[in-house]
């Protein structure tokens, strides 16, 4: 096969631009690829912070709110003690209800417990110290203490935080009345402020010292905040945001300073890891990285691939021609016989074995629909409609079916032909090709095989398998269209006998003649079978009355009375049956309560005397 020269040199010029054309689209895009892939981890970043820094302020601001409220409401409570001078007993108890443990300390800095023998020194305390020193009626609020160290506190907190302002007597300094406030109450409402672990509520002092601390961290209560704090407490900025490395996280930390008079000045710091808050963002985007390093790769492999694609497309076309007709060889050999159609559904091409199969050659075919193939009556399976109704129904998907073939050799004869339509088409032309396969013989032995399955070789009555088949469907249907079912079960009377007397071959005759009988009687409808050598079974619809089925056992018995002849000389022989009834639902649900039911029946009638019926 070889290509015009115009269209060769046409084609020569793609393959040689067009591999440096896809090594430049994959470099742009791989460039542009991995730019936005940064441009999203910036902006996520960025994002994520942002929505960091508000929340750290938010949950700061209302930190800020609850422990001001706190400082009032204990400072209220405070000066109520001082006013009363503790000899309101209900201001002491409240108090005392919650945990708060009230201390008065005289102007010598000792405090009394359980006497004036008991006295405990606080005159080293930095806030006694300090409202001594002062003027001014101020509260001060100390460092926390262990409770150990405070001989007769109630409660189990293992941390106190006081309370104190200066008592006067005549304008000179009488000491202080401190209230000691649990840790355990500051910490309860500021743990509902923290998301995770490792996030953390702070109350500093201007100086940097912690007072409170959630979670506890160990030896932080009076420690000084970390170095990178600084701006926390070294500027006067009533609020702020900054950074931290602390206890080995990154934490965005907000802080409020409190405008309380206390001394010291008071600072709310809440702090959110970073961390955890990042490390979705952080997983997307190396995730997002990966997939673009995947993708990258997977762009330099195609373009690569399209590259050896390009080098191998001019052999490939030089070969086309060679592997056409290497394939129409290999079609003209096969076993099936090949029918290619058009778009109007008319045959344009057929191998060898198509002519083979149907006796057909090509001209007579060629142009002409399938449905010539078959025979033209009502009952005929025809390929050409069976093609149409594929192709109809299942669009591009393929079908497949036996139709009755018409053969043309010399005088026509009809075969069962296995078609096949290939699920692919030609987008260009439509076309579509059916493969066919002569099957008469194989239909034929799956024919006699499930005849010899299914029926008794003798009397050609169906056999005990095809009666509990068509048992188990007539209950099914009676269940659904409200009609019941009878069972007659009929067994022969001294059969053996008769074949002592008269012979194998007569006894054979005599089932020969009797199944003939019994088919006679009965409608198509119905099934007759034989169980064994002198045993049937028949079946019946009872539609709703029962006495149909007993008049037929009564006709069986009469009827299978009358002697039979069983030899071309005209002699005849003589038996009686016993028949036992059963019907649904009355007599059971399922073809075994049935059929045991009906057994039971016949062998009452064979002990009564037989020649009878039974239900």
């Amino acid at each position: 096969m070889h290509l015009p020269t115009r269209a060769s040199k046409r084609l020569t010029i793609v393959l040689h631009f067009l591999p440096m054309l896809c090594i430049a689209a994959c470099i742009v895009a791989i460039v542009a690829l991995w730019t936005a892939l940064f441009d999203i981890e910036q902006r996520g970043e960025s994002d994520e912070f942002r929505h960091l820094r508000a929340l750290a302020e938010e949950r700061s601001q209302a930190a800020a709110n609850l422990v001001q409220e706190a400082v009032e409401r204990y400072d209220l409570a405070l000066r109520a003690v001082r006013e009363t001078d503790a000899r309101s007993r209900a201001v002491a108890d409240a108090l005392t209800a919650q945990q708060v443990r009230i201390i008065h300390v005289n102007a010598d800095g000792y405090a009394g417990y359980a006497g004036r023998d008991n006295l405990s020194y606080f005159g080293d305390l930095g806030f006694f110290q300090e409202l001594k020193r002062r003027d001014d009626d101020i509260l001060a609020i100390g460092m926390p203490m262990p409770s150990r160290a405070l001989p007769g506190l109630l409660g189990t907190s293992p941390w106190f935080v006081p309370f104190a302002r200066r008592k006067q007597n005549g304008g000179r300094f009488d000491g202080l009345i401190v209230l000691y406030i649990p840790v355990t109450a500051w910490q309860a409402q500021l743990r509902r402020y923290l998301k995770t672990d490792q996030d953390f509520m702070a109350l500093l002092s201007a100086n940097g010292q912690f007072i409170l601390h959630e979670p506890l961290a160990n030896g932080a209560y009076g420690v000084r905040a970390p170095p990178d704090w600084a701006l926390l407490y070294q500027f006067s900025s009533s609020q702020g945001t900054f950074t931290s490395d602390s206890a080995g996280f990154q934490h965005m930390i907000a802080w409020n300073r409190l405008e309380l008079p206390t001394t010291p000045r008071l600072i709310v710091a809440a702090g959110f890891a970073s961390g955890e808050v990042m490390a979705p963002v952080r997983a997307r985007i190396h995730r997002l990285k990966i997939g673009a390093g995947a993708l990258s790769a997977l762009i330099a492999l195609l373009i690569g691939g399209l590259i050896v694609l390009l080098a191998d497309s001019w052999r490939f076309l030089l070969l086309r021609g060679e592997h056409l007709t290497l394939l129409r060889g290999l079609i003209d050999s096969m076993s099936e016989g090949i029918m290619e159609l058009d778009g109007d559904r008319r045959i344009v091409r057929v191998n060898h074995m198509f002519t083979v199969i149907t006796g057909y050659p090509p001209s007579i075919v060629l142009g002409q629909k399938p449905v010539m193939l078959s025979p033209d009556h009502d009952t005929a399976r025809n390929l050409g409609k069976m093609i149409g109704q594929w192709i109809e129904e299942g669009g591009d998907s393929p079908g497949e079916g036996d139709f009755d073939g018409l053969r043309a050799s010399g005088e026509t004869r009809s075969f069962i032909g296995h078609a096949i339509l290939a699920a692919g088409k030609s987008a260009a032309t439509r076309h579509r090709v059916v493969l066919i396969t002569d099957v008469s013989a194989a239909r034929r032995k799956a024919e006699e095989v499930w005849h010899e399955t299914n029926f008794d070789t003798l009397t050609e009555l169906a056999n005990d398998k095809l009666m509990r088949d068509h048992l188990d469907l007539m209950i099914h249907h009676s269940a659904t269209h409200s009609c019941g079912v009878a069972v007659l079960f009929i067994d022969l009377d001294d059969f053996m006998a008769i074949i002592v007397r008269n012979g194998r071959e007569i006894g054979e005759r005599l089932l020969y003649e009797l199944a003939r009988r019994l088919r006679d009687q009965f409608h198509e409808e119905n099934t007759v079978a034989r169980l064994r050598a002198d045993q049937f079974v028949v079946l019946l619809f009872d539609h709703g009355s029962r006495s149909v089925a007993e008049r037929a056992a009564a006709k069986v018995v009469a009827n299978l009375s009358d002697p039979f002849v069983v030899d071309e000389d005209g002699r005849q022989v003589e038996i009686t049956c016993s028949v036992g009834l059963a019907s649904l639902p009355d007599n059971g649900r399922t073809s075994e309560e049935l059929l045991e039911h009906a057994k039971q029946a016949m062998l009452r009638v064979k002990e009564k005397g037989r020649a009878g019926w039974s239900s």
